[in-house]
């Protein structure tokens, strides 16, 4: 996750990696289903492994970058030196790796991810809207990162453009609001509108209510806290079922690289 812009007020004080190592540790102990690889809170950037420092330095995102989610490792970091924001702003940031970026990667799995946030940036404008603010920053320099690493143009445009909805989601996980029975009603009926071939007005009620949007969320932020787990197929034009205790395989087969 990128920096934030820098608070007038210094607050570092109180983002001290022993204050919020155990401030995190009570965070993770309340989940039902933390992440295998736990969460590490590194000060500078060079504690990091050489690995990862070297590949964060080549993109130029190493004094910049908050935290990010290895799901090869199934791990979260988060680098205190470069959350400068706000006093909540390292547990915002946990929020939107571990809900956004590793619980919509569970609960998608790599079949339907990209059909899924290929259909809610269609959906929703104001999410659509959020990418492109993501990409207008970052898009560009990824996307010749991922060349220089052996991805071919149009493979690296692609996962780029996939990124950047998953940013947008990530930031809304971090604070998600509670879903309210209308709304998860909505999304229901949206769902049913799917199923029978009207995606148009489905898009368009998700573009009045966003809907669909806050259930993903809801879900993929349940998969952590609440250990609830995807049966089978979550994807579009189907209603995920959260309920059994599979395994979540897609967490362990994940890509490599780093979830910002």
């Amino acid at each position: 996750m990128p920096r934030g812009p820098r608070a007038t007020v210094d607050t570092r004080r109180s983002d001290e990696p022993s204050a919020l190592r155990k401030q995190i540790a009570l965070v993770v102990s309340s989940w039902a289903y933390p992440p295998k690889g736990g969460v590490e809170v590194l000060q500078p950037g060079y504690e990091l492994p050489d690995a990862i420092q070297s590949d964060l330095s080549t993109q130029g995102i190493l004094e910049d970058v908050e935290g990010f989610f290895l799901p090869s490792q199934e791990k979260v970091y988060l680098l205190v030196d470069n959350v400068r924001c706000s006093v909540d702003r390292p547990l915002r940031v946990l929020f939107h790796e571990v809900y956004g970026h590793r619980g919509l990667r569970a609960l998608l799995g790599p079949t339907a991810r990209a059909k899924t946030l290929y259909r809610l940036q269609r959906a929703n404008p104001k999410l659509a809207q959020e990418a492109l603010a993501w990409y207008a920053s970052h898009g560009e320099s990824d996307i010749k990162h991922r060349i220089r690493k052996g991805a071919t143009e149009s493979d690296a445009r692609r996962e780029v453009t996939l990124m950047a909805i998953e940013e947008a989601l990530a930031d809304r996980a971090a604070q998600l609001p509670k879903v309210s029975p209308a709304l998860r009603r909505r999304a229901i009926r949206q769902w049913r509108l799917r199923m029978s071939g009207n995606d148009a007005l489905a898009d368009r009620m998700e573009e009045i209510w966003e809907a669909e949007t806050f259930m993903l969320l809801a879900e993929a932020r349940s998969i952590t806290v609440a250990g609830l787990r995807r049966k089978t197929r979550a994807g579009p034009g189907r209603r995920p079922s959260l309920r059994n205790e599979a395994a979540l395989p897609h967490l362990r087969t994940g890509a490599t690289a780093p979830s910002h």
